[in-house]
């Protein structure tokens, strides 16, 4: 049976030279003949190069020409934005953008940084699980000055690179106080913010008349 079928087979892969002698071929090597000619008439696409098309998928695929900052920080990162200097006698001022806070307790150590508006925009606190176990103690100088890090490597990344540091020198005194203003300054977070910017709001006479 194995021996039929193997010379049914090589019959019909050579159809061709039977067609150049004169035989007729079998049904079986006339099936074969076809298919292998099917086979070498079809194109071969290539896989590695993408059909070309300038069709749009959706309109998502349009650049839009404006481009709108959603940045709600931008314009203090800028200068620009104008601050809420209140009356002159008013305590605590709150001439800035953001002001820098720092609590120590016996227990935990926190810093956050807080909005003019009385948000509290970035925090770090001993409390966060993430930091706690990574501590020995949460109240000491160590934990003071990774808070200090942490707390810097957050503002840059949420934006901020400059807050207003009101701490008075019998404050920074502190040992703990002292390391954690070196961890913020040291993760590269600047503990003054510039002046705003408001010249460009009056305008130039080019053309005075007492010139």
């Amino acid at each position: 049976m194995l021996r039929s079928i193997t010379y049914a087979v090589w019959r019909g892969t050579n159809s061709l030279r039977w067609a150049v002698k004169g035989r007729t071929p079998t049904p079986l090597a006339r099936g074969l003949h076809i298919s292998e000619a099917t086979t070498q008439a079809l194109p071969q696409e290539d896989s590695a190069t993408p059909p070309a098309s300038d069709e749009r998928l959706s309109e998502n695929d349009v650049v839009s020409p404006d481009f709108v900052n959603r940045n709600p920080r931008n314009l203090e990162r800028m200068a620009v934005a104008r601050r809420d200097k209140g009356w002159y006698r008013s305590h605590p001022k709150k001439n800035y953008w953001h002001k820098l806070h720092f609590e120590k307790s016996n227990r935990h150590t926190k810093a956050y940084i807080q909005h003019y508006n009385g948000d509290i925009v970035v925090s770090a606190s001993t409390k966060e699980w993430a930091i706690k176990k990574h501590l020995y103690s949460t109240a000491d100088v160590a934990a003071a000055e990774n808070i200090g890090h942490i707390l810097a490597q957050r503002c840059l990344e949420s934006g901020i690179s400059y807050v207003h540091c009101n701490i008075d020198a019998k404050t920074k005194s502190f040992e703990r106080v002292d390391v954690f203003l070196k961890a913020l300054q040291n993760g590269g977070l600047v503990l003054s913010e510039p002046r705003s910017i408001t010249d460009f709001q009056q305008p130039i006479d080019y053309f005075p008349e007492n010139y």
